[in-house]
């Protein structure tokens, strides 16, 4: 009754809410294909997700779909009579393990009584069909398709599934490898699987990379459902893996392999997998990680760079050096040869304590993609474009033989300089630095080299500079931090004819980490206490100096980022040779003028290197079919296209258009994103997931908590399900902030002392709300 009753007064609210948003308006145009005229029900889900519905936590889970139109029927008012649901093991329904028998309900969703009995980590077909009444007859529809569904792991993992991670010490690239023998045809194969996430507020996407003979299966998992600082929870992804496993022959060895990172390497990094294997004769069988695999310290091999990627997006620069990997022709595919340098058996680490299925689909993989325009600009100097955003990877596959010592510097960005050149952004303008120089390494190679990005990126152009120098670029590093009121000295190293080309990285607020590369020099933003200036201030004093100095003061940077907090200014910084640097103002490099090449071409060396580059993407998987729109006005059409794709192209498993810009997920935009979503997809985890995420982890803006309660209750209508409600009332309640109105001041929401019953700090006790003031300070 509570929680029907907030109900009511959250559907109060939102009447009274008039969201500007062109998405909206576009909502009554939608068409959802709902294949008309074919007489079977469509949209299937289980437990709101469609198929294949992996990972279901509900032992008698819900089932959900869309009622057809029977073209049989005479008359108008079509209504569902009543339904007939079945499950069963495999798609031909021949001996169903559960019927539901005709239902006699216009519901359209069942959920099974205990007669259906379901097993852990398994998968399972069901399919419905409908009976509907018209005016004058009732018209049986036939059975749908069968839609595929996969249990998660209600009893835990088997003993023999362990956390593993490489013996050396402070591995934070780490790949993993071990072959198998099936030995007969498979029937189904799901994969369970995770590692330990790392990086400010659960940004980066590769804590694992799983490979079957060579293909990419899964990455993940990406952000979880509790508050991100708490490390004892962790998520596992719920994959298919029958398509890869049933094309082996008997007697082939079938070759697994994981590839994984962590921000340090240190006690909490882990990975695990287990795979569970059903074959056409009944048995079974339980494939999973343990002391017997074989590990390879990958660190030197990507070397990353300490500098980040941008102010909102912390991940190291993938310098790969090719001549570190493994002496195998294929890494992922032939069997490894274990040795003292190279592989060596994997160590247990201590368990999961928390280990849940995660409720989204898993994210796709997509690789094998080629530019749309691969175009040489001089000797050794390429542009390519793919076409379109993506989130994602390049990888260079260098055909034998390959010569020593040559340096390919990628340079990647969603912008031109300008429109018609073929000169990438660099910095863009979200401050993202997607600069790698990769290599071939010392001594040439009989075999073919293979060099691929581990973490996505956000891009669509890029340019490939190859090189003989012996130092690429002829670029170095310069770092420093200072507490506030100090003297942050950024000097090119006194290397003569040197100037600063790039701020890679500038907090003043708290950040944390170190300068010192022997204590990892790493040094990481604090989401709660950072300067959103700071980029732009340090560039404006130090951008093509040979040396700068800036005080870490508010006066400086103009505002105070936190309140009664000790702070400190934190600058990395690369300097280049001056004559390769175009003596361009901050204002150009932002695309307002034409920048010049911070780069040098080896201009007398042609084809130095032969190479193919493709790319690889990652996105939430979307079913184009699910919606449709058509007008006769252009305009209206390149809108629907603009909100289509960026919802398509830029979703990982967050309501955040990319986790390269969006720092985190913010109330306000899940609450929005969410609301497009639906229009697009009839898919509701994703936006469940998002909620629940922000629940966990909300932001500081006092404003953005009241979204919570809609966020809720645009879940409750378009599932009917109030689950969202019963796990966080106290938290949406406290939300709606109707305990902080005060009666003295015109029933507005009050924060000062005078009202008592509403302190300043948030309700979750992890951090303190302020008010989101977006004007200029000048001008309030």
């Amino acid at each position: 009754l509570q929680i029907h009753r907030f109900l009511h007064s959250v559907l109060k609210v939102s009447i009274c809410i008039c969201m500007v948003s062109l998405i909206g308006v576009l909502v009554a145009f939608v068409v959802l294909r709902s294949s008309l005229g074919i007489p079977s029900p469509t949209g299937l889900l289980c437990e709101h997700r469609s198929s294949p519905a992996l990972g279901i936590g509900a032992k008698r889970p819900l089932f959900n779909w869309v009622v057809p139109h029977l073209t049989s029927c005479l008359g108008p008012n079509h209504e569902q009579h009543s339904y007939q649901l079945q499950v069963a093991t495999e798609t031909t329904f021949v001996a169903p393990l559960w019927d539901s028998q005709r239902i006699i309900s216009n519901d359209a969703q069942h959920s099974p009584s205990e007669a259906l009995q379901l097993f852990p980590g398994r998968s399972y077909y069901w399919r419905v069909k409908t009976w509907s009444i018209s005016a004058s007859n009732t018209c049986e529809s036939s059975w749908s398709p069968a839609a595929k569904f996969t249990t998660a792991l209600w009893s835990g993992l088997v003993n023999q599934t362990k956390a593993i991670w490489s013996r050396k010490d402070r591995s934070r690239y780490t790949l993993f490898r071990k072959d198998v023998m099936l030995g007969k045809p498979v029937a189904s194969a799901t994969a369970h699987v995770t590692a330990a996430q790392s990086g400010s507020y659960e940004k980066l996407l590769g804590a694992y990379r799983l490979y079957i003979d060579g293909e990419t299966v899964g990455i993940g998992p990406g952000r979880g459902e509790v508050y991100v600082k708490d490390k004892a929870h962790t998520m596992y992804d719920t994959i298919d893996v029958t398509k890869f496993l049933q094309v082996q022959q008997a007697g082939k060895k079938v070759s697994l392999a994981l590839q994984c990172f962590h921000a340090d390497g240190g006690d909490d990094a882990k990975v695990l997998l287990e795979i569970q294997v059903s074959f056409h004769d009944g048995s079974e069988i339980v494939i999973s990680t343990d002391e017997s695999w074989l590990t390879f310290d990958a660190t030197d091999l990507f070397n990353p760079a300490s500098q980040s990627i941008g102010p909102g997006y912390m991940s190291p620069q993938e310098n790969i050096i090719g001549s570190a990997f493994p002496g195998q022709a294929s890494w992922t595919t032939d069997p490894p040869v274990q040795s003292e340098a190279a592989w060596q058996l994997a160590v247990e680490r201590i368990p999961f304590t928390s280990l849940k299925p995660k409720p989204t689909l898993p994210i796709a993989f997509t690789t094998g993609l080629s530019p749309t325009a691969l175009d040489k600009l001089s000797d050794n100097h390429y542009f390519f474009d793919f076409g379109e955003e993506m989130m994602g990877g390049i990888r260079m596959e260098l055909p034998p033989p390959v010569p020593a010592g040559l340096f390919m510097q990628l340079t990647l960005s969603e912008e031109l300089v300008s429109a018609g050149t073929k000169q990438v952004l660099y910095p863009m303008r979200t401050k993202n630095h997607y600069r790698h120089v990769w290599t071939t390494g010392a001594g040439s190679s009989s075999k073919a080299m293979a060099l691929e990005s581990h973490e996505y990126m956000n891009f669509r152009y890029g340019e490939l500079k190859i090189s003989k120098a012996s130092q690429p670029l002829d670029q170095a590093a310069t770092c420093s931090k200072v507490d506030e009121e100090g003297i942050a000295s950024i000097r090119c190293g006194g290397r003569k004819g040197h100037v600063i080309s790039s701020i890679s990285f500038a907090s003043y607020g708290t950040p944390s980490g170190s300068c010192n590369a022997e204590k990892g020099g790493t040094i990481r933003s604090n989401e709660t206490c950072h300067a959103k200036n700071s980029q732009e201030v340090v560039e404006k004093m130090c951008l093509h100096k040979e040396s700068c100095i800036i005080k870490a003061s508010n006066d400086v940077f103009g505002n105070d980022p936190c309140h009664k907090t000790v702070k400190a200014l934190a600058v990395k910084a690369v300097c280049v040779e001056d004559s390769i640097v175009a003596k361009t103002d901050i204002a150009a490099s932002r695309g307002k003028g034409k920048a010049g090449s911070s780069t040098q071409v080896d201009e007398h060396d042609s084809a130095l290197l032969n190479f193919t580059l493709g790319g690889w993407k990652v996105q939430y998987p979307w079913v184009e079919s699910d919606s449709h729109f058509e007008s006769s006005d252009a305009m209206l059409n390149r809108v629907w296209k603009l909100c289509r794709d960026t919802l398509r192209i830029t979703s990982l498993d967050t309501s955040t258009d990319s986790n390269t810009r969006e720092r985190l997920p913010y109330e306000a935009d899940s609450a929005i994103t969410g609301a497009s979503r639906y229009v697009f997809q009839r898919e509701f985890m994703w936006q469940r997931h998002s909620s629940a995420h922000n629940f966990l982890n909300p932001t500081w803006p006092t404003e953005w908590r009241q979204f919570m309660p809609l966020m809720a209750f645009a879940d409750y209508m378009q599932t009917g399900d109030t689950s969202l409600f019963e796990t966080f009332y106290p938290l949406l309640y406290n939300s709606t902030q109707a305990h902080c109105m005060s009666s003295k001041n015109s029933n507005l929401v009050d924060f000062s002392e005078a009202n008592n019953n509403c302190p300043r700090s948030c309700e979750d006790g992890k951090s303190d709300c302020r008010d989101n003031i977006d004007w200029p300070q000048d001008t309030r």
